[in-house]
């Protein structure tokens, strides 16, 4: 029964954040350059840590309910990372923007991360994350 149960909650969990964020990409599919090492950079620094990387890696979404009501702003909701595909620039720059919030997540803890940008939401107030 308790399998049964787990099995149930983790397609429901799957379900949802491709309904929400859109199905998982990988960002760099044209193999650019500046985002390989961009993000081999990040990894390489977030090793340090213990975590980012395998099972605990990001997953980059695009599409699904965000993009039908017109979003076009990148999410980081845990390791979901959604970046919608408004130009190619916006791709490199959301993807490496979006996984930089993600391992500040990891590194500080994500109440400390969301926490600062709920209280210091103003992108030029001293403590923001942003």
């Amino acid at each position: 029964m308790g399998i049964q149960k787990s099995a149930a909650s983790g397609a429901l969990h799957a379900a949802s954040m491709m309904l929400i964020f859109g199905p998982a990409f990988n960002p760099n599919e044209d193999n650019d350059t500046r985002t390989n090492e961009g993000l081999a950079d990040m990894a390489s620094d977030m090793n340090l840590v213990g975590n980012g990387v395998d099972e605990y890696a990001p997953v980059y979404r695009r599409g699904g309910f965000l993009s039908l009501i017109g979003h076009n702003r990148g999410r980081a909701f845990g390791r979901n990372l959604y970046i919608p595909k408004t130009s190619e620039d916006h791709l490199r720059y959301g993807t490496l923007y979006e996984t930089w919030h993600y391992y500040q997540m990891i590194d500080s803890g994500w109440a400390n991360l969301l926490g600062n940008s709920l209280f210091h939401g103003n992108y030029w107030v001293p403590g923001n994350s942003e």
